[in-house]
């Protein structure tokens, strides 16, 4: 999961070689729909990739594939990182905890 995320990261680039087109990586994580849910940070969806908004570092924008049970990838841009979560939820009130670790404490880690 960590490496699909970082081919995310480097726009289709692995070892130095483009091995998916980077337009379709671009495309792919373009807001393609907006939207806003009572609950939760998603702002939008691109092609299998939600388009999050982080509300506390000027609205920066993060890529996230969200599977099932809490299987979180996060592509950070602008922190030039990569974020994995492998859970297993059961209840889904669950579903969303990791996005908000993600926001409660490793985003406040990296920008103190």
């Amino acid at each position: 999961m960590a490496k699909f995320g970082l081919l995310y990261l480097q726009r289709g680039r692995w070892g130095g070689q483009q091995v998916v087109p980077e337009a379709w990586v671009r495309e792919s994580l373009h807001k393609h729909v907006t939207f806003s849910p009572p609950r939760g940070p998603q702002t939008g969806y691109g092609y299998l990739w939600w388009i999050l908004s982080e509300p506390h570092a000027g609205h920066e924008e993060i890529r996230a594939a969200l599977g099932f049970r809490g299987q979180h990838i996060f592509v950070i841009p602008s922190h030039h990182m990569v974020v994995v979560v492998t859970a297993g939820a059961r209840d889904p009130a669950d579903m969303n905890r990791p996005s908000e670790f993600l926001y409660s404490d490793i985003l406040p880690a990296i920008t103190r």
